[in-house]
């Protein structure tokens, strides 16, 4: 009698990653600081839509630009930040204009200078909004990593 062939389980896939780098940060009143979007463990992805939201008592956001990371391999890219220091929103979109392929691997997708306000903590999270999107037009699960900027 044959045995039946066991099925190996499907290897976990780590899912996408964002996170700020440094994790955690502080910065004086009036004073600038630069945190940076990491992404990880990215598997053929087209496009990053995401909402950022911070405390605007504590933050306001002076600029954000483009780290490179979906750009790296030639692919011409569309960085298009929006923010509002009244709201304490950053929304981003990143797209790879038609390429044809994803973006693989890890790298940074955006530097983000903060300005210090008044003295306190801000959680820096994510919207549930936001949004990867793989080079097939599918919607990518991932995780965001909670950050902080402490004024000082």
């Amino acid at each position: 009698v044959a045995k039946p062939i066991e099925q190996m389980p499907e290897p976990s896939i780590m899912p996408a990653m964002l996170s700020m780098t440094p994790r955690r940060i502080q910065v004086d009143p009036g004073l600038t600081v630069v945190q940076s979007l990491f992404a990880t463990s990215f598997k053929n992805v087209d496009s990053v839509d995401l909402v950022i939201q911070f405390d605007p008592e504590k933050l306001e956001i002076v600029d954000a630009m483009d780290g490179g990371f979906l750009g790296e391999d030639g692919a011409a890219v569309s960085f298009v930040p929006v923010w509002d220091n009244l709201t304490g929103r950053l929304a981003i979109t990143i797209d790879r204009k038609g390429a044809a392929k994803g973006r693989t691997g890890t790298g940074m997708l955006a530097n983000i200078v903060w300005k210090g306000k008044t003295t306190g903590a801000s959680s820096i999270t994510m919207m549930t909004s936001s949004r990867i999107t793989g080079a097939e037009g599918d919607g990518m699960p991932f995780r965001f990593v909670d950050a902080e900027v402490t004024v000082r």
